[in-house]
């Protein structure tokens, strides 16, 4: 049900996306000899490659690496760097005698946390594998330095899920290589996929400075036409495969609601309203949103056809060495394919219906407001989540695992009680919130008092996001001319302090 398979990523990609230069020397992080952070590594964004390359290499000079003047051999090698919600360094030993796996992460690239350049407070989990009980199999740290800020499991940003896969993944290699083993990781989530893809319509980026209006004339008349149109073949080779990825996703993502079953009086033709229509019933969801499937898939594959179509009409012609193409072009229905080509990747149409999906732009929109639909009724079929009405209209879904207390409590479910909605869906997390609201008539009042008491909530319930919810009370709220509310909010959590007084 996937896309076909039409595109193969080039084995020179480094023109797409972000990738990381790292060394490779002959002598590095051999057995009993781990020589971590000895070379450089280093992002390489955009510009000549070859000179982040020069770079890496000329690390091995330095004095550190080479203390009796003798360089060793070094190669490279060039990876994706992937845009992480966290990331950072385990360890599968604390010493030669105690297996428990040591885990120092950060809310950014894991290559903040092993450099320990970090901007981010570098956290730090310790996991034992002699019990399965979540409570005392996890210990966390809010500060890798401070033994003393113990968190609960669900303060912390890595979930119980996410790290009994860090330890099977651990386990697997200690079994492969039959020895300690360290290892860096990246954890990514649907926003940030998303965000990667929708980054390909940036201004800055090859579709929009070789497509745009104009631009394609342009592009014919540069020097550079070869280069930058080999480019653009390669970055929407790129894209097409990160979609292709994304859809993936989607599918094993509702796959794990695959037990529920399907109502077959359910006909994805007719008009259909997910929000209104579905409510709180999971097997209803489920069952649209698994017809909806095969649509997805021929709309995915309609489009990578037409993409590959074009792309083939408008590069080859050019992407040569030769001033002039090897046969003559109708070079104003050359212009009209490079406004087609544009039109199919980025157009806005705002489809109604899957079928309607006319563009890539639009079917990466579509896919991520299906993720965020499919969270409550996966969760609930899945049986890993839990359904409730807490008002008329109103419906609470949470996902949490047993004794642990969602980013939304009693006061933060009160809070949002008061709103006036024709409509409202919440999702509650240990450290996250989907709110759906449908707002009815509010008087301005009203909805700065709801809104203000929710991210004051928010920033004495969360440590994780606390800065950034006391950073909005701050310019929104005006909490720093407001002594009563910083009294009352260091009285509901006493850490309050430093972050109210810095």
């Amino acid at each position: 049900m996937g896309f076909a398979s039409l595109y193969q990523l080039p084995k020179n990609n480094s023109h797409c996306q972000r990738c990381i230069v790292r060394s490779s020397g002959v002598d590095e992080d051999r057995f009993g000899d781990a020589q971590a952070g000895r070379y450089q590594s280093i992002v390489h964004h955009d510009g000549d490659i070859l000179a982040t390359c020069l770079q890496v290499l000329a690390s091995a000079y330095h004095p550190d690496a080479c203390p009796q003047g003798k360089v060793s051999a070094m190669a490279l090698i060039i990876q994706q760097y992937i845009q992480c919600q966290a990331g950072g360094m385990l360890s599968s030993h604390s010493s030669l005698s105690d297996d428990r796996i040591e885990v120092e992460y950060v809310r950014s690239q894991p290559d903040e946390a092993v450099s320990g350049k970090s901007a981010n407070p570098v956290l730090r989990c310790t996991i034992r594998r002699d019990t399965t009980e979540d409570a005392s199999k996890y210990h966390f740290l809010r500060d890798s330095s401070d033994q003393n800020t113990a968190v609960g499991i669900d303060d912390a940003l890595l979930s119980a899920d996410v790290l009994q896969l860090l330890q099977q993944y651990t386990e697997a290699l200690e079994n492969r290589f039959c020895c300690p083993v360290d290892i860096e990781f990246g954890i990514r989530s649907i926003i940030s996929q998303n965000d990667k893809l929708l980054g390909y319509f940036h201004a800055d980026r090859l579709l929009n400075r070789c497509l745009g209006p104009g631009r394609c004339t342009s592009i014919s008349m540069s020097a550079n036409r070869a280069r930058l149109l080999s480019l653009l073949d390669s970055e929407i080779v790129a894209l097409m495969h990160d979609l292709e990825l994304f859809f993936g996703g989607y599918q094993h993502f509702l796959a794990l609601a695959q037990d529920t079953d399907i109502d077959t009086n359910i006909d994805t033709d007719t008009d259909f309203d997910f929000d209104a229509d579905i409510g709180p019933d999971p097997k209803t969801a489920m069952t649209f949103l698994n017809r909806e499937l095969p649509t997805l898939g021929e709309q995915g594959q309609r489009l990578q056809t037409s993409v590959r179509k074009l792309c083939e009409k408008i590069v080859p012609p050019l992407a040569t060495e030769r001033e002039l193409p090897a046969q003559p072009l109708n070079f104003r229905q050359w212009r009209h394919d490079c406004q087609s080509l544009q039109d199919i990747l980025q157009k806005l149409t705002q489809p109604q219906k899957a079928h309607m999906i006319s563009s890539v732009h639009d079917l990466i929109l579509w896919l991520h407001k299906r993720f965020v639909d499919a969270l409550a009724p996966v969760a609930a079929a899945s049986g890993q989540g839990q359904i409730t009405v807490i008002a008329e209209d109103k419906t609470l879904v949470s996902i949490l695992r047993p004794g642990l207390t969602g980013l939304l409590d009693a006061v933060g479910l009160g809070a949002l009680k008061c709103l006036l909605t024709s409509s409202l869906r919440i999702l509650n997390l240990a450290n996250a919130a989907f709110i759906h609201a449908e707002l009815r008539q509010l008087e301005p009042s009203d909805a700065v008092r709801i809104l203000k008491e929710l991210f004051i909530h928010f920033a004495i319930a969360c440590p994780l996001y606390r800065k950034q919810f006391i950073s909005v009370l701050r310019s929104q709220f005006n909490l720093d001319q407001d002594p009563e509310l910083v009294l009352f909010m260091v009285e509901k959590n006493p850490e309050l302090m430093d972050f109210l007084l810095g």
